[in-house]
């Protein structure tokens, strides 16, 4: 029976030994081997761990196990159900580091928790490497944990207050990967790494304190603005620092150490004088950028440190940021002369504007004289208008007057047209009466006489014709405009518009025209049906609105 190795189980008087196919047990008392048929069947059962009272053993794709002691010391196998789908399906792996139980899958590292009984993410791990992904991890004596990372080796320094890894790149890509690594830590001055063709043979304490010369230099120089131009290559050492155009004014600086081949154990720090307070933390960036650098004079510094904290002395490249042209000493001349050519713009132009206030200030006063001249024409006229006025309105009064005057007599006229028919009448009847006496029959010819005298005095179409002239004579043409607006107007219906326009009552318009006051009445309706008026319409101020 092949055997891969032997492991110790604390505080239980049996070893676990690895053979090809399964784990098996050694009771050291009875010095016989403890059967267990129940374990896994493992072509190989390479990575065990021991806890406490429980051995986890990994395939790298079949995954894992548990084996527990009972009260007889006596292995009882368990399984391990992966509820939370953290075993992958390669690399499947468990490691003790300290106290710990450490279980490394495709999807990560993790922990087992004795309190909720399986595995949890070691947060404190990843806070170690970072997103390195891990395949192989081993505790030496100081603490300190190896790990392989794809075909790397790198050390976790522990218990430092604050780790750091240190890797060794002499033999990056030389060691064997793919599950198969191993590390054999003797001590500090013995370390062994399986190797595709037997193995490196590491002393990690002389490895440590041998530190080779370490050198930083600036490699190259550019600007990240227009056309990128080239400003250091890296080649020789400049004779005296470069100008640099304010256009250019954004730098791209690379650097690297003499250590070739040792980049992931090298950090860089960057200050540059005039621009940064302080230098830039650590870190493993070897280049550095900068923008909108002001004009002035610039020195770039560099240093480093490898993983065993050599530090490099400070690399410097000087230059100077030329100012724009909108800062040289001509532009400045050309600012004097644009600044007092604004002066003088302004003083021709503030003496021109005071001129202009001047020449306002006179045409306002002027424009003033011409508003009083105008207002004292304007107040002038007015009051040769009011004069006016008044004596039109004096002289309308008068005629308005006389107007009336006339109306008064021509109403006094028509008034005794109006008695004296009454009276003639009145003694036609008399006489009438009388005709029929045996007096009256002796001077019949006289009676008949006088009869005809009276009746032509009682004919009125005479007397209305001068009344009618004098009528139109004072009042504008009155009876004419009406005739000639309503030719269809009777004698009759111009009477009845006469003795209207003189505002006389219906009885007297009865008086005059020797009808009832019916037919007056008959007579306004028939004058207003030819005038086109209806009975809402004041038959007065129609007359007078036709007529003016």
């Amino acid at each position: 029976m092949g055997v891969l190795s032997f492991a110790r189980i604390p505080n239980i008087t049996a070893d676990a030994g690895r053979n090809l196919q399964r784990i098996n047990f050694y009771n050291n008392k009875t010095n016989s081997s403890i059967s267990n048929a129940g374990t896994a069947q493992f072509e190989s059962a390479r990575f065990i761990a021991i806890g406490k009272n429980i051995i986890w053993a990994a395939h790298p794709y079949k995954g894992i196990y548990s084996i527990v002691f009972d009260k007889n010391n006596l292995p009882v196998e368990t399984n391990y159900k992966d509820t939370k789908g953290i075993l992958s399906t390669n690399y499947n792996k468990v490691f003790k580091i300290g106290e710990k139980i450490i279980l490394i899958t495709d999807n990560g590292v993790f922990e087992y928790d004795e309190k909720q009984k399986d595995f949890i993410r070691a947060g404190w791990f990843e806070k170690l490497v970072g997103h390195l992904p891990v395949s192989y991890i081993k505790e030496d004596q100081q603490g300190n944990i190896w790990f392989c990372s794809g075909r790397r080796v790198g050390v976790i320094e522990r218990p430092a207050k604050d780790a750091k890894i240190i890797f060794i790149p002499e033999i990056d890509n030389r060691m064997i990967s793919n599950g198969f690594e191993n590390i054999n830590i003797i001590d500090s001055n013995n370390v062994l790494i399986a190797a595709e063709k037997g193995f490196f043979h590491i002393n990690y304490a002389l490895y440590k304190k041998n530190k080779l010369p370490l050198q930083v230099l600036v490699r190259k120089v550019q600007s990240t603005l227009g056309n990128y131009a080239l400003i250091f290559g890296g080649h020789g050492k400049l004779e005296k620092s470069p100008s640099i155009s304010y256009k250019q004014n954004a730098l791209h600086f690379e650097c690297s150490s003499t250590l070739y081949g040792q980049e992931q154990n090298t950090d860089y720090s960057y200050y540059l004088t005039g621009f940064d307070k302080d230098w830039s933390g650590w870190s493993k960036k070897r280049e550095k950028d900068y923008t909108n650098l002001p004009p002035g004079n610039y020195i770039f510094k560099v240093k480093c440190r490898n993983n065993i904290d050599s530090e490099s002395l400070v690399a410097e490249f000087s230059f100077r940021i030329l100012p724009p042209w909108y800062q040289t000493w001509w532009a400045y001349t050309l600012y004097i002369i644009i600044f007092f050519g604004i002066l003088y713009f302004f003083y021709k132009k503030q003496s021109k504007k005071y001129k202009r206030l001047q020449q306002l200030k006179l045409e306002e006063q002027q424009r003033k004289y011409r508003e009083e001249q105008k207002q004292l024409q304007l107040q002038h006229q007015l009051e040769i208008q009011e004069s006016e006025k008044q004596i039109i309105q004096l002289r309308n009064e008068k005629l308005q007057s006389e107007v009336e005057h006339k109306n008064s007599e021509l109403a006094s006229s028509a008034m005794n047209l109006v008695r004296k028919k009454e009276i003639l009448s009145k003694l036609k009847e008399d006489l009438v009466l009388y005709k029929g006496t045996p007096e009256a029959d002796k001077s019949a010819k006289e009676f008949q006489k006088i009869i005809r005298v009276i009746d032509k005095e009682l004919d009125l179409n005479e007397e209305w014709e001068q009344f009618a002239v004098h009528f139109d004579s004072v009042h504008t043409n009155y009876l004419k405009k009406l005739k000639e607006t309503f030719t269809g107007l009777t004698v009759s219906d111009l009477k009845l518009a006469a003795y209207l326009r003189l505002n006389l009552s219906s009885k007297e318009i009865a008086q005059l025209m020797n009808i009832s006051i019916r037919g007056v009445e008959t007579s306004r309706y028939r004058l207003r049906k030819k005038l086109g008026i209806d009975n809402e319409t004041n038959l007065f101020d129609y007359l007078i609105k036709v007529t003016s």
